[in-house]
């Protein structure tokens, strides 16, 4: 077996690894319409406070995202009842001077539930059957999201004090090691503490500007980082076996 053949079925072998963690997530219904994202801001950690979003109180969160392709943000939901005809709505603004929303999205209460997330470089909720889970809203990606302030709040003007949705909040930093910059806010006014959100990029643009978002994701994640590192592994391994194989042949 030449070496030509050798490193073509190594190609392949590393062809058909990624194919395997592609198709997967297909075959188990969570494809999502952007199936190559990774998270940035937020953690899956489970938040010690609870805020709730009704008639009277909206909550919003300003963010810096790290990376460009925004496309979803997650907030974590506390376990509750939703069996509601009640909407959440969910906002998205370049900042929050703007008066026009970049995204709206409503969703009934009897509606938000759990769904597991589509794609292994977004790390694994904990069981949402004990606290909550985060809940996600996607959007068209926003090409140029790098380093450029967002506003995101929610409302739920049908709900009175007491009936609205419960969402999950922090009192430090500690969580948010990707956050730039950022702030809690009650009715568009600043106050102390962070909604407990998780913001998501996908791969867009050319060879050039994927393996640009590629090298910058991992100089931002030793996760994703490993990640391919096994891969690399992996097709070493086979080359190895392959090898075996010529000359046991």
């Amino acid at each position: 077996m030449t070496k030509l053949k050798i490193l073509l079925l190594s190609a392949l072998f590393l062809l058909i690894i990624l194919t395997i963690f592609l198709i997967f997530p297909f075959l188990r219904g969570k494809l999502s319409q952007e199936p190559l994202y990774f998270s940035d801001i937020g953690s899956y950690n489970i938040p010690p406070d609870v805020i709730e979003v009704n008639v009277n109180n909206s909550y919003g969160q300003s963010f810096m995202p790290n990376f460009d392709n925004l496309f979803m943000v997650s907030v974590f939901i506390k376990k509750q009842e939703l069996d509601s005809p009640k909407e959440l709505f969910f906002h998205l603004k370049k900042n929050k001077s703007d008066k026009d929303d970049l995204v709206r999205i409503g969703w009934r209460y009897d509606q938000i539930r759990y769904n597991e997330n589509s794609f292994y470089l977004a790390h694994p909720q904990p069981d949402p059957k004990k606290e909550g889970f985060h809940f996600y809203f996607q959007f068209p990606p926003i090409s140029d999201s790098r380093g450029k302030e967002f506003y995101f709040y929610f409302d739920s003007p049908q709900a009175e004090a007491g009936e609205g949705i419960k969402i999950g909040a922090w009192d430090k930093r500690q969580d948010y090691p990707a956050l730039a910059g950022g702030s809690r806010y009650l009715n568009h006014r600043p106050e102390k503490g962070f909604i407990a959100f998780m913001t998501y990029h996908t791969w867009r643009g050319g060879p050039k500007d994927l393996f640009g978002q590629i090298a910058a994701r991992i100089s931002k994640d030793a996760v994703f980082m490993n990640f391919y590192a096994c891969l690399l592994l992996i097709n070493f391994i086979g080359i190895l076996v392959i090898g075996r194989f010529k000359n046991n042949g």
